[in-house]
């Protein structure tokens, strides 16, 4: 079972110039000595009332919007990452609150994906639809495109050799493989936010792979499993 999402609804927040970018906000990114976040996206001091009221404001167009999206049935379908609620966009918590208030207001009905299912007959999708993702233009190319074949490359051939083992993959196998996977290395090489330091990330997940497959001396589930970064002590 496959919902479109509605693209037109998620730039209105996931975008370069969506709610998040206001000149109200809480600027993220701009940190003082003390790595404290006291200015708003604008350059002046941060005021959190004024947020809160943007914050408002922002949920209650929000709400205009999906209800002119809907006004002719059918269910609009916004996906957001939560980690932007509340944390790069400091005040996303309270909007996302507003927009619940601002839905009873306007007489918005929410609902689940599972909820409107049995309210709304399925359709076959139509033929020649394109992979589509959140990422940048809609398609693949920040994950699998020339920029990131080298990661690409190397998490399909690890996940084929996981998959020819004759046994059941260690604990180790399958953490080092999750985290060779992780979708944030070939963003980051993608955008150049990071240097070389996803591509150090995932060769180390890789090597560290290549040992647990082969059965290094030392080889524990734990503590190793619970971390995320590359945990080669002990492996020689």
């Amino acid at each position: 079972m496959l919902w479109p999402l509605d693209r037109a609804t998620i730039a209105r927040v996931w975008a370069g110039d969506g709610y998040p970018s206001r000149a109200a906000y809480r600027d993220t990114h701009a940190l003082t000595t003390h790595r404290h976040q006291v200015w708003r996206n604008d350059g002046a001091a941060y005021d959190h009332g004024a947020a809160l009221e943007q914050a408002r404001a922002d949920a209650a167009e929000f709400v205009r919007h999906v209800r002119r999206r809907v006004a002719g049935g059918g269910v609009c379908v916004c996906a957001l990452d939560t980690e932007l609620l509340g944390h790069w966009w400091y005040e996303g918590v309270a909007w996302l609150a507003a927009v619940l208030d601002e839905s009873a207001r306007q007489g918005l009905a929410l609902t689940t994906l599972d909820d409107a299912l049995h309210r709304h007959e399925p359709a076959p999708a139509p033929p020649g639809l394109p992979v589509s993702s959140w990422g940048d233009g809609g398609d693949l190319r920040t994950w699998s495109g020339p920029k990131v074949a080298q990661l690409a490359w190397a998490a399909r051939t690890a996940e084929l050799r996981v998959a020819a083992l004759d046994a059941r993959p260690h604990e180790r196998v399958l953490r080092e493989l999750l985290a060779l996977q992780a979708s944030d290395w070939a963003f980051l090489h993608t955008r150049a936010t990071a240097g070389d330091y996803p591509i150090q990330r995932a060769e180390g997940h890789r090597r560290a792979l290549q040992r647990a497959i082969a059965g290094h001396p030392g080889l524990t589930a734990e503590p190793g499993v619970r971390g995320l970064a590359p945990d080669l002590v002990g492996w020689g």
